[in-house]
């Protein structure tokens, strides 16, 4: 272990504890008032793909609570400060990879230094597990731990059935698989408007912390030889460093400027196709009625098309199919839990 980890592990070591201290003692479930808080994972963020999940986040909520003015915790850091007033809000952790395996030794999202403000009062909106590659189920104090900040009363939403699952073995039966929320809107009536052909150019994007040197070279390579103009979106703060180590063909052009730049770009730029690494990207492109193929990189993109048929490949698979995907016709068919997803926003239309 590098040794400048060693004092947030044990930071979190000693906060773990004194979360799941917390909920053993007390028992009294708190009466949340509406609406809610967001712990948003846009704020103070390094990685333009949390800002793509929020901004479908927000259009999903301000369809539940219009006009409203959400109060805003941020996600990321060591530590979050709340008012004294929200302390009996309910409070909706936004998508991302916000479950940790082994929150007593590291946790995804920041947490304040009382735990008596998230006891039992966060709600999940599209959550996921983080680093399942590594580590498929919650040990026990991060059990406890859920158990702890999570509402007993609401029913949660995740992004897919493996996420719903290990919440289930933990004790958390209130869940269902809502698939992403980023996806909501890809009806079948929208898929269809989807093209299903190859177009002229092509967005793409590489992933900093999931880089492979020898098949990120061959997917720009291939790309550059199938389209007329390669554009590489930059979503991470070391995504340009990581590309730079390659050798680029000359018809690669960067975008830069974080979503905003990728906005404008989608915007202007109606003949591409996607296909790329990075999930919310891909995404994104699909909302915009952009052909789009995601490569699979962690488990994420694996475990959402496993349940909804979001168009992915994995990445030992491209030397042999890549140039395939790209020319022949393929038509985009999400299916969506559209129970779930009714069921989860459908609890507060009571409480609004």
């Amino acid at each position: 272990m590098n040794p400048k980890y060693i004092p947030l592990r044990l930071a979190n070591k000693v906060r773990s504890i004194r979360y799941n201290t917390y909920g053993r003692l007390r028992t009294v479930q708190p009466e949340l008032h509406m609406p809610p808080a967001l712990i948003d994972a846009s704020l103070g963020t390094k990685n333009a793909g949390d800002e793509i999940i929020m901004y479908f986040a927000n259009k999903q909520l301000t369809r539940l609570w219009p006009n409203y003015g959400f109060y805003r915790i941020p996600k990321h850091g060591f530590t979050c400060t709340i008012d004294e007033e929200q302390q009996n809000a309910l409070k909706i952790l936004c998508g991302t990879n916000a479950l940790s395996a082994y929150s007593d030794i590291y946790c995804s999202f920041a947490l304040p230094a009382d735990p008596k403000f998230y006891y039992r009062s966060v709600l999940l909106l599209a959550v996921g597990i983080s680093n399942i590659k590594y580590v498929s189920t919650f040990n026990r104090p991060t059990q406890q731990f859920l158990r702890t900040i999570l509402t007993p009363k609401w029913v949660h939403s995740v992004r897919d059935s493996n996420t719903a699952r290990q919440l289930q073995k933990a004790g958390i039966a209130n869940v269902v698989n809502t698939s992403c929320v980023t996806m909501w809107d890809l009806t079948p009536e929208f898929c269809k408007t989807i093209p299903t052909s190859k177009k002229r150019d092509v967005l793409t994007t590489i992933t900093d912390y999931e880089f492979d040197s020898q098949q990120d070279q061959y997917m720009l390579t291939t790309l550059c030889s199938e389209y007329e103009n390669v554009y590489l979106w930059i979503q991470g703060s070391e995504d340009l460093k990581k590309v730079q180590t390659l050798h680029l063909p000359p018809n690669i052009q960067f975008i830069h400027g974080g979503f905003q730049g990728l906005q404008q770009f989608v915007s202007t730029h109606h003949e591409i196709d996607y296909f790329g690494t990075r999930l919310h990207c891909g995404i994104y492109c699909l909302n915009n009625g952009i052909r789009s193929m995601i490569v699979e990189v962690d488990n994420r993109a694996r475990d959402i098309a496993v349940d909804t048929n979001l168009p992915t490949v994995q990445r030992a698979q491209l030397r042999d199919c890549m140039v395939s995907l790209i020319r022949e016709d393929r038509e985009t068919n999400i299916v969506l839990p559209v129970e779930n997803i009714e069921r989860w926003k459908n609890q507060f239309k009571s409480n609004q």
